[in-house]
């Protein structure tokens, strides 16, 4: 964001103002508490960039102030009120907090927490209108939620499991989970859509890198995001990417891609993003592009991510054991081998392994 963006933004000018008059502290929570914080977002975090103030986790603080908004709006009792919290502090804030301290903390995180706290409220007011405390539930009720609901409903597993543990209710029995199981596609499709990628030129550039990166090693969009340029081996002939224990050459031509993009990384021309080390950097001080955003621009040129996602992945584990791609791309072996079983592949099957057999006879 350029310094003439930022004098014509009334509310920075004013957080400017304040703190500059010596009316308002250079704190954390002169931000956090101005009324529309995202409109002063970008200063608070360049001034935490540049060191003025202390550095805070982003992800994690979006958890405690959306925390606070939401607590202080709900209309539950002082008994569920004071469950939910207990809930958000000692299940959701200590795993986040944790994360955080592994600087692995995700946006998804956040947005997990959030969805289950928000259907752990539902329920709670859901009991309410019965006249029924979080105490007082019953198999019987429980099973009413979930039959007389939608899918989001199946969230409040969270809570009750929390609750299970730490007896806010007599035993219950929660349904299991319903596996999803991608949907096949055409490995034509795939291909030829990584043809195009390579030759579209009105797909923003950090589109088609993160497309062909997906395409390829089907990768998380949100670990792409997480990419740093330490992780990319530029040489004269060859592009190296790291995902897992070992690097993994960029086949040609979409090295090329991926060559193009790093000498031209968008997004590092500000102040607080001029060392970004990120792949990806986004628009925000020392933080990356955002998953969701890169998601919706793929989708928007034809990437079905959970498909695409599983067709890579079964593609890769034709040409290597599934142990052996997953400490390759970072994935749980366990994974792979779902994958790899449903492509029809066994430790078996793979010649290599073969060939050692023979040679080891």
């Amino acid at each position: 964001m350029s310094a003439m963006i930022w004098l014509r933004n009334g509310h920075v000018r004013q957080v400017l103002r304040s703190l500059a008059h010596g009316e308002s502290p250079i704190e954390h929570e002169t931000f956090e508490s101005y009324g529309e914080y995202a409109k002063v977002k970008h200063l608070h975090q360049l001034l935490t960039k540049l060191g003025v103030l202390e550095y805070r986790d982003p992800n994690l603080q979006l958890y405690t102030r959306w925390l606070e908004r939401t607590m202080d709006a709900c209309d539950l009792n002082d008994e569920h009120t004071t469950v939910v919290r207990q809930y958000a502090r000692w299940h959701h804030l200590r795993r986040l907090r944790e994360l955080s301290d592994k600087k692995s903390l995700r946006v998804g995180h956040v947005r997990t927490s959030k969805q289950d706290t928000t259907v752990a409220i539902n329920f709670l007011n859901w009991l309410e209108k019965r006249s029924l405390s979080l105490s007082r539930c019953r198999q019987a009720h429980v099973d009413e939620w979930f039959a007389t609901g939608n899918t989001t409903r199946t969230r409040v597993k969270s809570f009750m499991k929390w609750s299970l543990r730490n007896g806010y209710v007599s035993r219950i029995d929660l349904p299991g989970s319903t596996v999803f199981r991608s949907p096949d596609i055409d490995q034509d499709k795939r291909l030829n859509l990584m043809a195009e990628l390579l030759d579209n030129k009105q797909i923003p550039l950090p589109c088609r890198t993160a497309a062909i990166l997906f395409l390829l090693y089907g990768q998380p969009v949100t670990r792409l995001v997480r990419l740093t340029l330490n992780d990319i081996t530029v040489k004269e002939d060859v592009i190296e990417i790291l995902f897992g224990d070992h690097p993994v050459q960029v086949p040609h031509p979409f090295d090329e891609i991926l060559r193009l993009y790093v000498q031209s990384r968008p997004n590092i021309n500000t102040a607080g993003n001029a060392d970004s080390s990120y792949l990806f950097a986004g628009i925000c001080p020392d933080q990356p592009l955002s998953a969701n955003y890169l998601m919706k621009q793929m989708r928007k040129h034809g990437v079905e991510l959970r498909a695409m996602k599983a067709a890579a992945i079964r593609d890769l584990v034709r040409e290597m054991p599934a142990v052996v791609a997953a400490r390759t791309l970072g994935f749980k072996p366990a994974s792979l081998e779902a994958h790899a079983a449903r492509a029809g592949m066994t430790w078996a099957s793979y010649p290599a392994l073969h060939r050692s057999g023979r040679e080891n006879s």
